[in-house]
């Protein structure tokens, strides 16, 4: 994979999971409609982030057709620390994937 396509990826990947984060829950057929990435790419992205549960299926969405799965972040199993460190003290922050201060 060239240095483009490599950058292309990741920057593929990282658009995928901004846009469950602020807009899900989502299907992958509206996250496909949003991004504008290829089904195939959303699909290879949306399948690895389930496999690492750093998403989860939360349920059906009811169409015309078949039920279309909606996916979410993973809110109980992911963290983010965040650190103020400056001479006069140290903060600490723990948030969830959808940004919330836990604690």
């Amino acid at each position: 994979m060239g240095f483009y396509q490599a950058l292309n990826h990741r920057s593929g990947i990282q658009t995928v999971l901004q846009t469950i984060k602020d807009h899900g829950p989502i299907s992958k057929r509206e996250l496909q409609e949003r991004t504008g990435l290829s089904w195939g790419h959303i699909s290879q992205v949306t399948k690895r982030f389930l496999e690492n549960e750093y998403i989860v299926v939360c349920g059906k969405e009811m169409t015309a057709g078949r039920a279309r799965e909606v996916l979410d972040v993973n809110q109980a199993d992911n963290y983010f620390i965040g650190a103020d460190l400056n001479y006069q003290r140290v903060r600490l922050v723990l948030m969830d994937m959808k940004g919330c201060i836990v604690y």
